[in-house]
């Protein structure tokens, strides 16, 4: 009943602004205990005369569909009066898009969805005047769903704060059931089966089972050269995920840590050059996939769900990237590995902010108050659960009590997802501690990920770079020094991994490296921090 009266109230506060914007709709609501709830599938509008479209840029990615043909969206149409001109853009073709719109300023009113713009997107225009400040908006009168989640957890609010004080973005976030483990390692356990062995608990023991599923025909097809010992791709943060064996915790997009409170450049360590030749070994004698720094994502998933098994060890999110069918467990779990010198490490997933430009308001809006009060029912609680687990109410999950927990109804799946609720970056994630606890059970997704997440809780170092707002000076030295270094870097990683050579090169790449500006490269990164912490 609590979330009743809260979202009648919502709506009554979002009307007024409504209202003062042109729009001659009426709301026909009674406030108190026993209103009726007006979130789902009641009409809580009347018709009137309609407000004038909104214009809003949208990111797709190629599977999606627009906003505009999914249900839930429909039904916020319905439910607002506020008719939604989305502008819908493939994800292949948005870097080049964007660009293109503010070069241009053509800009529309607003962009929706989970990393349609960048942090830096929105510092840059934001502070060139393209892109409004937000902070105004965000009241009990206006926004009354986001400002209440502000006040409560006033991290996300610092999250989204750039250095001259304002918010330019607003943010996607998971403060709910939260997974800790980004990718799994997995092993297939009827190869190991086939050779018998267990499952590695030591970077050796790996190294020698990969080496038997390489000279053993373990997935008898009479072929003893068609299998894949280990495999992996750029969406799994290529190898770096197991380089924690060595001491330390590598992302390969930006080679970016933190140990102690101090910024460290990871491609420059000496455990990131002991992972990296050991890893070389494995390369060298066969044990890794020969295309794994050039097949794409399609590619390795075919892989990975091939109906003959054909790879014996990769990451992967969860069982999705490889199961054929319901109940498949070819594959298991691979604990953390313990490295030559004892290590055992593995990178956290870090929740929380996931975007800063989830939403942002460009200059050519006519009335940002009525964009901000109409995106705020995005961030009511129980609809930004829906949209973020994608489980829509009345067709996956239902009070069927009346207590306010939602029970399953039908076990979410692609299929009866499509049209209905959206997915991928037609989106923006928002879910509390508050929202979760609305479900009488986990999903299914979120119970395997909790599952695997034991397997690793044990082993992350609890420390790493926090989601920091770099000032747009920063932020014009980052993209050169960035594009300098970790392409160097990357090149590098990739060169020495297949061929070797990093025992000799190392010192002249850490004189380039250098050369470069490394040591700016951290200190930048070490002043953001310094900022972010106090």
């Amino acid at each position: 009943m609590k979330k009743i009266v809260a979202l009648t109230i919502v709506w009554v506060l979002t009307v007024s602004v409504f209202a003062g914007c042109g729009s001659k709709k009426t709301v026909d609501s009674k406030e108190g205990a026993d209103t009726p709830s007006t979130s789902h599938n009641n009409k809580d509008k009347e018709q009137g005369d309609e407000v004038e479209p909104l214009d809003f840029a949208v990111v797709l990615l190629d599977a999606d569909l627009s906003p505009n043909e999914i249900q839930i969206y429909q039904e916020l149409e319905e439910k607002t009066g506020v008719k939604i001109n989305w502008q819908t853009v493939p994800d292949a073709g948005w870097e080049e898009k964007r660009s293109l719109l503010f070069a241009s300023n053509n800009l529309p009113d607003a962009f929706f969805g989970n990393f349609i713009l960048t942090d830096n997107d929105v510092l840059k225009y934001g502070t060139q005047g393209m892109l409004i400040p937000l902070e105004d908006y965000i009241t009990p009168e206006i926004m009354p769903n986001l400002s209440s989640t502000f006040e409560k957890y006033p991290e996300l609010k610092k999250s989204v704060t750039a250095p001259d004080g304002h918010i330019y973005g607003l943010p996607s976030f998971d403060n709910g059931s939260v997974t800790t483990t980004t990718n799994v390692h997995y092993i297939n356990k009827d190869w190991l089966e086939a050779v018998n062995m267990e499952v590695p608990t030591t970077t050796e023991a790996f190294y020698q089972v990969l080496k038997a599923f390489k000279e053993n025909d373990v997935n008898g097809n009479g072929d003893p050269d068609d299998e894949i010992p280990y495999s992996f791709q750029k969406s799994t943060n290529y190898i770096s995920d197991l380089f924690g064996a060595f001491g330390i915790i590598d992302d390969y997009k930006t080679h970016i840590d933190v140990q102690n409170g101090k910024v460290i450049f990871t491609a420059a360590d000496p455990a990131y050059k002991e992972a990296i030749m050991f890893f070389n070994r494995l390369f060298k004698e066969g044990l890794i996939d020969q295309e794994a720094f050039t097949h794409d994502s399609k590619a390795f998933k075919a892989k990975l769900k091939s109906e003959e098994r054909i790879v014996g060890s990769f990451q992967s999110w969860r069982s999705t990237g490889w199961a054929i069918e319901e109940g498949d467990d070819t594959y298991v779990p691979v604990p953390p590995l313990v490295g030559p010198k004892g290590h055992q490490l593995y990178p956290e997933r870090i929740n929380g902010v996931k975007s800063k430009g989830a939403f942002a308001v460009s200059y050519e809006a006519k009335n940002p108050e009525y964009i901000m009060a109409w995106v705020d029912h995005i961030y009511e609680p129980f609809f930004g659960l829906q949209i973020s687990y994608a489980l829509k109410d009345g067709v996956h999950i239902e009070d069927k009590d009346g207590d306010g927990k939602y029970e399953t109804l039908v076990e979410a799946t692609t299929d009866n997802r499509t049209g209905v609720i959206p997915q991928g970056k037609v989106r923006i994630d928002n879910v509390t501690p508050e929202a979760s606890a609305m479900l009488a059970e986990k999903p299914k997704h979120l119970a395997e990920k909790h599952m695997l997440d034991a397997y690793y809780n044990q082993h992350y170092r609890g420390e790493y770079y926090p989601k920091v707002f770099f000032t747009l000076k920063e932020v014009e030295r980052l993209s050169i020094l960035r594009t300098d270094i970790v392409d160097y870097s990357n090149e590098m990683y990739a060169r020495w991994m297949q061929v070797g050579g990093i025992e000799d090169d190392w010192d002249s790449y850490l004189d380039r490296l250098n050369q470069m500006g490394l040591k700016e490269l951290i200190q930048i990164h070490q002043d953001a921090l310094d900022r972010f912490n106090n």
